[in-house]
């Protein structure tokens, strides 16, 4: 079914005066209420050579820092609390021959993106070009559900221009702390974030993983979901390739023959299960195991 855009309510890239990375990013974010997430270059992932400041934000997921005082008064806080920065979900690997986007830099040119303020669809396309010269279009499509306010949705598509060797594409973070580029040149941009630590949990049904702050004692648990993907593509089951990607990094394309259009599609629900808040910070990361969240949060 086609939804019908209304012209008083799309955002379009040709539209906006500036063109900046970081500008595009604030502009084209999703969002509603509970997380947010800023529009990003989706190959970047944790590299911080590209200028950008991609990352996930949850509303009330914070980290306490500690407040240095030139001199200190009674009444004076000990700690700030700090927005934690976790990791692109909009990230993606992509390995065209040998090439890969993790090692090699991929050059990546917004040609439109869109976004559509009745119904919260960011659509967005790059065009992609390898150190080799190969190049192929990638479409991204988003949104935050207002529906369902855990849940985070994204459509990848890749179209080749120039070449028809084999692509691979891998969905996979190991990483929580999101590293960004450093913004010198603008005061209003705070370089303190929280400290997290990322632990995967086994068995849980689809990949997920265990986010647990430091100081503060919050904890959050991430679930990936594949939805579709073409039945050109893929050769094993559905359950056993996410397994296989979010486990060890092994691709979601095992040796396919590039066809005129790759799609897959996947759904990124964030369930967000708090421990008991405390007001005195801590200095060590809780001892709470992945199975005892589990049981906690009702997720298996």
């Amino acid at each position: 079914m086609r939804i019908e855009q209304s012209p008083e309510f799309q955002i379009h890239l040709q539209t906006l005066k500036s063109k900046e990375q970081i500008f595009l990013e604030t502009i084209y974010n999703v969002g509603n209420g509970h997380f947010g997430v800023r529009d990003s270059n989706p190959l970047q992932g944790n590299n911080p050579d590209y200028i950008g400041s991609p990352g996930l934000f949850i509303n009330g997921f914070f980290d306490y820092k500690e407040v240095s005082y030139g001199e200190k008064y009674r009444g004076y806080p000990d700690n700030n609390q700090v927005i934690n920065r976790l990791f692109d979900p909009r990230a993606i690997r992509i390995k065209v021959g040998s090439e890969d986007s993790l090692t090699d830099h991929f050059k990546v040119e917004n040609i439109d993106k869109n976004l559509d303020m009745q119904t919260g669809l960011l659509h967005e396309l790059f065009s992609v070009t390898t150190p080799e010269n190969r190049n192929f279009n990638l479409v991204v499509e988003s949104f935050a559900s207002l529906s369902k306010t855990n849940v985070f949705g994204v459509k990848y598509s890749i179209i080749p221009t120039n070449f028809s060797d084999e692509v691979e594409i891998i969905k996979v973070h190991d990483y929580v702390n999101q590293k960004v580029h450093q913004q010198d040149d603008d005061i209003r941009v705070s370089t303190d974030l929280g400290q997290m630590q990322l632990d995967f949990i086994p068995d849980n049904g689809q990949p997920s993983y265990l986010v647990t702050t430091f100081r503060s004692q919050q904890g959050a648990i991430i679930t990936l979901r594949l939805l579709k993907t073409s039945s050109q593509i893929l050769q094993l089951n559905i359950s056993e390739i996410v397994t296989i990607i979010m486990a060890t990094g092994v691709s979601i394309l095992p040796n396919p023959v590039v066809p005129k259009s790759l799609n897959f599609y996947l759904l990124l629900a964030i369930f967000i299960h708090w421990l008991t808040p405390i007001c005195t910070p801590t200095n060590t990361f809780p001892h709470w195991t992945t199975t005892s969240w589990i049981r906690r949060s009702n997720l298996n």
